[in-house]
């Protein structure tokens, strides 16, 4: 939690905690403004995008099995 709340708010903090410590594929979130910068996906490898672009991404991963 201490790494995380000198990249992000401190609200927000407990989550980029979360991802960073756990084995995710994505970071699905509408909060493009706190978790969409150099300073939080320099701090974190896993991919974050907005709903839309998960099911973008999704829908692609479907189609190779169709």
């Amino acid at each position: 939690m201490r790494e995380a709340n000198k990249v992000i708010e401190l609200g927000d903090a407990p989550i980029l905690a979360a991802v960073k410590s756990e084995k995710i594929d994505y970071l699905i979130t509408l909060d493009t403004k706190h978790f969409k910068n150099s300073k939080v996906t320099n701090y974190i490898k896993t991919p974050i995008v907005t709903p839309g672009e998960f099911l973008k991404e999704f829908r692609k991963y479907w189609e190779k099995f169709e």
